[in-house]
């Protein structure tokens, strides 16, 4: 990786995402038509989340970006373990939506491409160094994460081929447990921030009492890692493609 073209895309959290959410696997329910309009709103959004940045000094992504393969990751930090169940859950309902295989390693074994650090709020710089070496970039992430968490991920050939997650261990445990689920969501090509991710979908059901990822959200997920949607697909070619899966998606 040393002598590849890394690209960095880095995004932090902050509160967005975590809703009531949809169960990952189909429920029994009534799949209402879509409002007017309501695919092309999604189609925008996508574009936003993917191809957006909000972090001065980070340029926005100009092709798709996406992880293919296993992805294998190892906890670390203090609170690792008292994480790890909230972890698993989390990947398996990501595996999901996205059809991605999720393995977590042992803490010495070699070939993980995603390592979550749950570490002190005063250590979260630190933590960062070990995998962004530009600490001027670091700096203003871990100050917009304000706190929560953030993430570090790096493409070759437009394939996220490494990520990072740090998190603040003194988090009360279910903002920990949201905060986590976003980072993850983030880091698999969905960078950006968007209002819109809170906003309902119309014709896509929402599961009674679960937790998760809002609707707009699994949505904007489950579009990227159709197969339609290719890493390195420019701007254009992919808002084609995404309408083209939004609409199916919401038939």
């Amino acid at each position: 990786m040393a002598s590849a073209r890394l690209r960095a895309v880095f995004r932090t959290a902050r509160g967005f995402l975590v809703l009531l959410a949809l169960l990952a696997a189909p429920w029994p329910g009534t799949w209402a038509a879509p409002a007017p309009g309501e695919i092309e709103r999604l189609a925008r959004l996508f574009d936003s989340v993917v191809f957006g940045s909000e972090i001065a000094g980070v340029a926005p992504a100009t092709r798709v970006r996406k992880w293919s393969g296993e992805v294998r990751f190892k906890l670390g930090g203090p609170s690792a373990a008292a994480v790890r169940e909230i972890v698993h859950r989390h990947a398996a309902h990501l595996g999901t939506l996205t059809a991605l295989a999720y393995r977590e390693i042992g803490a010495r074994d070699p070939g993980e491409n995603l390592v979550i650090l749950i570490v002190p709020r005063a250590e979260m710089f630190e933590a960062g160094k070990h995998f962004e070496k530009n600490e001027a970039i670091l700096g203003r992430i871990v100050e917009d994460a304000r706190g929560h968490c953030y993430f570090l991920s790096y493409s070759q050939a437009d394939r996220i081929v490494y990520a990072a997650i740090v998190a603040n261990a003194e988090l009360e445990r279910g903002k920990l447990a949201s905060c986590l689920l976003e980072e993850m969501t983030q880091v698999l090509g969905l960078p950006n921030d968007d209002p819109g991710l809170r906003q309902p979908v119309s014709g896509y059901p929402v599961s009674p009492g679960g937790t998760g990822l809002a609707p707009a959200a699994e949505l904007m997920a489950r579009t990227l890692y159709d197969p339609r949607l290719k890493p390195g697909m420019d701007r254009a070619a992919a808002a084609a493609a995404a309408r083209a899966v939004l609409g199916d998606l919401l038939k």
